[in-house]
């Protein structure tokens, strides 16, 4: 195991390499806040979408949606992904809800404690794609530019091929 110095309440990681490069957080201050704030998230109420991989499970969201006051009269579903529906109301709210999570975070959590777990989460010292996936949720709750300020663990693909090459103003 990689040695670390732990400065008196401050957050700090270390590689263990005996564990295949998996990140060891110390000190911490705000990781169970993000993982309260994510498991209230992932546990919520979404009348308003529904998730279908067959027939019968499209039907019941159907009624689900029904049920929550939504008249097919017209209103058209929008396939969201990952065999998820709604409406175009619905994915307002849900994009609505989304921005409202990723501020409590931002204003409750330190970034690099999320991009830490994250980087244990998705598995990243031994994904094929390093970092990527930790890095991308990362940006996708405080922004590039933050996220291009980060210290990275294992990255196979530079921010510039994640992201797209940064524009630079002539000066």
């Amino acid at each position: 195991m990689e040695q670390t110095t732990t400065i008196k309440d401050k957050a700090t990681v270390s590689v263990n390499w005996e564990n295949d490069g998996m990140l060891e957080i110390s000190n911490a201050k705000t990781l169970d806040t993000y993982n309260r704030l994510c498991d209230e998230w992932y546990h919520r109420e979404t009348p308003y979408i529904f998730y279908a991989f067959n027939k019968n499970q499209f039907a019941e969201g159907i009624k689900k949606l029904e049920k929550s006051g939504w008249k097919n009269d017209g209103e058209k579903l929008i396939d969201v992904g990952y065999g998820g529906f709604t409406t175009r109301r619905g994915y307002e709210r849900m994009t609505e809800e989304v921005d409202e999570h990723h501020r409590k975070i931002r204003e409750q959590c330190d970034i690099k404690e999320v991009y830490w777990y994250e980087y244990n989460n998705h598995e990243s010292f031994i994904s094929w794609d390093g970092d990527m996936n930790a890095i991308q949720k990362i940006a996708a709750i405080w922004g590039e530019e933050e996220a291009r300020k980060l210290h990275r663990f294992s990255p196979v693909y530079t921010l510039d091929e994640i992201f797209g090459k940064k524009e630079v103003a002539n000066a």
